[in-house]
């Protein structure tokens, strides 16, 4: 527990510190760069899980395209006449993904699916962070940089309000074939600690920043709340569903919280589902 604490509390403060800088001129490219790294080595990660299954994903190339999908992501934000490359960067490692089997490999149905079902599952729905913060005009919905916060910390005390509500109260199992710890209690819990961080978050940027950089009303902040604490629940128990069929505890070994993958699983479905919101409300 010990452990846990200290190393989740000094990756939280990285974490801060580089959202607080991601809107520097100087530091968006690093950033950027950084991010499709981070990117890259989840999809290592998400690759190690499919050959404890027994299949031969083109790790490779679906690191290096996870890489270059997401700074292209990054470059697309930047500037408008780079809307396409990121789809172009992904048809191009299919065609890529195809001659390679034709040359050589095994299984191109089931590797092939493995490789990029990896890009559709994490890479894409991750570079959502860059979307979040960078695509949108400040004056259309805020502060790019407080709805990833907001993003990251609701559907974190999410996973946290379920941790410690089932190790307190937990007696009833969630999904005991995907994870036997996971209870209902803990389960409810996490919700309500989501719920609560949602509704507290807009008073809470509102009193750092001075402005108003949540455009949420204390309504929209419960139904968005909602959402994200069911939807970062579906990714916990989705990331879980990938593990236990890899017969895998965890997806590396970070002291205290297993791997990259197992601490972003949450975010893997609440990312999009912001971005998709910020989409709708201001209209671009």
């Amino acid at each position: 527990m010990l452990q846990r604490i200290v190393v989740g509390t000094g990756i939280v403060i990285i974490v801060v510190i580089a959202i607080f800088l991601s809107t520097s001129p100087a530091f968006m490219p690093i950033f950027g760069l950084l991010f499709s790294l981070m990117s890259a080595l989840i999809l290592r990660e998400f690759y190690r899980l499919a050959k404890f299954k027994g299949h031969e994903p083109l790790t490779l190339l679906g690191m290096a395209t996870g890489f270059a999908y997401t700074l292209a992501v990054f470059t697309s934000t930047q500037a408008e006449l780079y809307q396409l490359l990121p789809y172009t960067i992904v048809m191009m490692s299919l065609f890529f993904g195809f001659c390679l089997f034709m040359i050589k490999g095994k299984d191109p149905l089931v590797n092939l699916s493995v490789t990029f079902f990896g890009l559709l599952y994490l890479a894409i729905p991750l570079s959502c962070v860059l979307l979040i913060i960078y695509f949108f005009p400040p004056d259309a919905a805020g502060d790019g940089r407080w709805w990833l916060a907001y993003t990251v910390a609701v559907s974190k005390m999410s996973d946290t309000g379920a941790y410690f509500g089932g190790r307190l109260l937990g007696k009833r199992p969630l999904a005991s074939y995907i994870s036997p710890k996971k209870t209902i209690e803990g389960s409810i819990a996490g919700f309500l600690f989501a719920v609560l961080t949602s509704i507290a978050l807009p008073f809470i940027a509102s009193g750092i920043s001075g402005g108003h950089p949540l455009n949420l009303t204390l309504s929209a902040s419960l139904f968005l709340g909602m959402a994200v604490a069911l939807l970062s629940q579906l990714g916990d128990l989705a990331e879980s569903l990938l593990k236990r069929d890899a017969k895998v505890k965890d997806s590396s070994q970070l002291p205290g919280l297993g791997g990259m993958l197992d601490m972003i699983d949450s975010l893997v479905f609440t990312l999009p589902l912001v971005y998709g919101y910020l989409r709708i409300i201001t209209g671009v």
